[in-house]
């Protein structure tokens, strides 16, 4: 991605691209997708959407940067009420958050799924490195509540990989869940079963 594009990143512009084109990846198929179709959803030259891009290319760095400009704030947040909030308390929370934010992003996930065979590793770095984030921290938050007394849990790293993955099958399954959940509920759900997992009562 050229330094255009990253000082750019947080731009509207770029942002409602971002989306039309992983809409695309979605239906189409990433290898089958070309600029051209894009910019013509997009209802833009392909012109101007090389002046947000260098290539098709570029659109996984920029999802992966969208990804994280989201995840980094809401894992800041909730590292910080981790130090007074309690475990149970903050676990429910950050999951919920979680959960909403996989909804926010879904066909960027979903991209990623689909399409990380045909990636490299610069290309796949940065969303990597968000999940080893986010499940970390629910890791962290499982031994904190170990170390309190609230949870009882032989392995907090799978149980928080369970959990970051339970929280994906929103993106994965939507197109059923979303015939019996609204994502209200199902984030519900998720705070619930990630409870009962960090306490050693589901996995």
């Amino acid at each position: 991605m050229n330094k255009k594009s990253k000082k750019t990143l947080k731009s509207n512009k770029l942002q409602q691209i971002s989306k039309v084109a992983a809409t695309l990846f979605f239906e189409k198929g990433y290898m089958q997708t070309t600029t051209k179709e894009i910019a013509e959803a997009c209802d833009i030259s392909v012109g101007t959407l090389y002046y947000y891009i260098k290539s098709k290319d570029d659109f996984p760095i920029i999802f992966s940067q969208i990804h994280k400009n989201d995840v980094d704030p809401w894992e800041k947040e909730v590292r910080e009420e981790m130090q007074y909030m309690p475990p149970e308390e903050i676990l429910k929370k950050a999951v919920r958050e979680f959960a909403f934010g996989v909804d926010r992003r879904q066909k960027m996930i979903l991209f990623w799924y689909n399409a990380s065979k045909y990636l490299n590793r610069e290309q796949l770095k940065d969303v990597t490195d968000v999940e080893i984030k986010v499940v970390n921290l629910f890791k962290d938050i499982i031994e904190l509540g170990c170390q309190k007394g609230q949870f009882k849990n032989s392995d907090p790293f799978v149980t928080g990989y369970s959990i970051f993955m339970l929280t994906h099958t929103w993106a994965l399954k939507r197109w059923w869940l979303k015939r019996l959940y609204t994502i209200e509920e199902y984030a519900k759900i998720c705070e619930e079963l990630a409870v009962s997992m960090a306490c050693g009562k589901a996995s």
